[in-house]
């Protein structure tokens, strides 16, 4: 299964109060109703604080407390156009957006390691002997649309390992001509155990990771990443897979190998947190497969 990294847009309009008006990154100014009420305003000189530098925090802090979201009819138009190549009606005309002249494929790809914000195709790509992307055709034969998700309508087979073995644990589609080389990456985050979902957690300088409901146990694998705008507790490296060395109730500690040493977090943080399921594809053995339905993708 296939778990995107979770994004969170800010609203645009949110801009910084000062003088008693908000002004966007547009430059369009709004005054601020109701005029502040002069007790208030006389409360605060007599602390010592300044109306203005509060409404500026205020407003500074609160810009990342707003995000703007796509209706869900908008979001179903948007993959329709993005994985089966049909237009996006009535964006500056009845017409809109228009699909390609050839729907063309997108290509799935098998990684060792994080594909990352920077990163292509071959970005830790694997390499196991029989390995090639698999092109998934931009029609409805090739991805199914149902409401803000798409998943792939028939299987997607890899060619079987005659070679190494190789451990994977990432995903990537990608956009391309031919499904080698270097291809932008449309998609792309770690392979997950059925039915997980992203889960938030606060991380402290004792080495503990607290999950609310943690569903975690000893030795699972998990995958850490930081939210919009947020910083991963240092020590921790987004992408990596780690495994769960010791649980307690919601607290967990993390190593980087099976029962080795506890990860060391220097600084405090937060941010999302999955159960991972990386592929040991043996050689001469394993291929990789994803059944209909389990390569999924959501906007949320």
């Amino acid at each position: 299964m296939y778990a995107p990294y979770p994004r969170l847009l800010r609203d645009p309009r949110i801009g910084v109060a000062t003088h008693g008006v908000i002004s966007n990154i547009c430059g369009i100014t709004y005054p601020i109703q109701p005029p502040l009420d002069p007790d208030l305003v006389e409360a605060f000189k007599r602390q010592g604080l300044s109306v203005s530098r509060f409404l500026r925090d205020a407003a500074k802090k609160a810009k990342d407390l707003f995000i703007w979201s796509m209706s869900n009819t908008y979001e179903t138009a948007l993959l329709t156009l993005e994985f089966n190549n049909t237009n996006l009606a009535t964006i500056g005309d009845a017409t809109g957006l228009r699909g390609s002249s050839s729907a063309g494929s997108f290509y799935v790809g098998l990684h060792t390691a994080d594909v990352g914000e920077a990163g292509d195709a071959t970005t830790n790509e694997a390499t196991f002997t029989g390995y090639g992307r698999q092109a998934v055709a931009r029609t409805s034969g090739g991805w199914t649309i149902s409401g803000n998700g798409v998943s792939n309508a028939a299987a997607i087979t890899f060619g079987q390992n005659s070679g190494s073995d190789q451990t994977v644990g990432f995903f990537s589609i990608s956009a391309g001509t031919d499904g080698t080389g270097v291809e932008t990456v449309v998609r792309y985050g770690p392979l997950i155990a059925s039915g997980a979902t992203w889960l938030p957690f606060t991380a402290k300088t004792d080495d503990t990771i607290t999950i609310p409901g943690n569903p975690f146990s000893v030795d699972d694998r998990i995958v850490l990443a930081a939210a919009y705008d947020g910083s991963l507790p240092t020590g921790i490296t987004q992408g990596t897979i780690y495994w769960v060395k010791t649980v307690s109730s919601n607290d967990i500690t993390i190593s980087t190998t099976q029962g080795g040493s506890t990860l060391d977090i220097t600084a405090v943080g937060s941010g999302v947190c999955i159960k991972a399921k990386p592929l040991s594809v043996r050689g001469g053995i394993d291929s990789v497969q994803f059944a209909i339905g389990t390569l999924v993708s959501k906007i949320d």
